[in-house]
């Protein structure tokens, strides 16, 4: 696995993120936490989106430009073959 440089994000990205784990956090059960999450993220996850945007911003950033989330080995497999 990849070393990540922590990058952390804006307040204004936090809050809104802050505010929709709320919202799933305060349904019933585990099967409506589970709806609500799957709700906001299919309204939510689009690059018109402010958070979205910061939080692929910084992954970006942190993935060194390669866009990839760097956690499986995959990588080190296919720059064996890319020398």
């Amino acid at each position: 696995m990849l070393r990540l440089i922590d990058n952390p994000l804006p307040e204004r990205a936090v809050a809104i993120l802050q505010d929709r784990q709320a919202r799933v956090d305060a349904q019933a059960t585990f099967p409506e936490k589970v709806a609500e999450g799957k709700r906001l993220f299919t309204q939510y996850n689009k690059n018109t989106d402010i958070a979205f945007r910061e939080v692929r911003r910084n992954l970006v950033a942190m993935s060194g430009g390669t866009v990839r989330c760097n956690y499986c080995e995959a990588l080190l497999h296919e720059s064996k073959y890319q020398q």
